[in-house]
């Protein structure tokens, strides 16, 4: 099996490199991966996980598990909600649905397939129809943190000086760097092998792919094993007007700006063909997926 040497580069350049842009590719996508034998479900309902620890529910009455990994409480599926909570920063108001990037709250459905990019037609084949729904929704910075006027958006370069709820439930938050990375650090001390296999135990065993950078397409490379429940699917991101790497990569914002720079902010990602979960810095004005820790 074989990956192509570009991506052997330090992790975090790695993420920046991979989530700039959407990959064009010229080959057929293949949709056929609705699964016959899958149960109908209730969107609205959380999926089977038997880490979870419990369910909470969004203000759009969506139920999430969460799952103990170390000293935290972490939500095992993505946020899919269009409203900001009753104790929320932007509280009872709704988020707007977006089209392209933008530094005002906003979102787009992660399994909007007319807003893919060619690269994720092809990536996603691998994904259910009930993982599509569990890809939840991608927010801009702004929606993530709870923040509502640009210029107040680019004027945010030192950290915040309380949690940010932003369209977190109640009693929930955006975690920052420091909170992934003690996420991180327990998987390196539990598994012992560092950093460079974090986003393996933190993904899911099925619906990551890469057709583009895996040459002999075996899935071997990009399954995840799930270890503690966290179940990250590859949502993908927005970049410009299309969603790009739905089944190949997944980036999760954090509530930490990059100090001094009002345009970006860290996010923590993971993609098909890096075991790794690492950090990277992007514009404010993309849409990722937002997970949320417990107060």
């Amino acid at each position: 099996m074989k990956i192509k040497s570009l991506f052997f580069a330090i992790i975090s350049v790695a993420m920046v490199a991979m989530f700039a842009s959407c990959n064009k590719k010229n080959e057929p996508a293949d949709n056929g991966n609705t699964d016959p034998e899958e149960e109908v479900f209730d969107p609205k309902a959380a999926p089977a996980n038997s880490h979870s620890k419990g369910t909470v529910k969004d203000i759009c009455g969506n139920s999430y598990n969460y799952v103990q990994i170390g000293s935290q409480t972490w939500m095992a599926e993505n946020m899919r909600c269009d409203k900001f909570d009753t104790e929320s920063e932007l509280k009872d108001k709704s988020v707007p649905m977006i089209e392209e990037e933008s530094y005002l709250p906003g979102y787009i459905v992660a399994s909007n397939s007319d807003k893919w990019s060619d690269g994720s037609k092809d990536d996603a084949v691998k994904l259910t129809e009930k993982q599509k729904v569990y890809l939840g929704y991608l927010y801009t910075w702004a929606a993530a943190v709870g923040l509502d006027d640009e210029n107040v958006v680019k004027g945010q370069v030192h950290a915040f000086s309380d949690k940010r709820q932003g369209v977190c439930p109640n009693g929930w938050h955006l975690p920052t760097t420091s909170d992934y990375q003690e996420l991180v650090t327990f998987i390196e001390n539990t598994d012992g092998k560092g950093n460079d296999n974090a986003g393996m135990h933190l993904r899911t065993t099925t619906g990551w792919y890469s057709k583009f950078f895996v040459e002999d397409n075996s899935d071997e490379v990009v399954k995840g094993k799930d270890t503690y429940g966290f179940s990250l699917l590859p949502s993908g991101d927005l970049y410009s007007d299309k969603i790009c790497n739905v089944g190949f990569g997944s980036m999760l914002w954090t509530a930490s700006p990059v100090e001094m720079n009002g345009g970006i902010a860290y996010t923590y990602s993971t993609s098909a063909i890096i075991h790794g979960f690492g950090w990277s810095n992007l514009g404010r004005s993309r849409a990722f997926a937002v997970r949320c820790l417990k107060d």
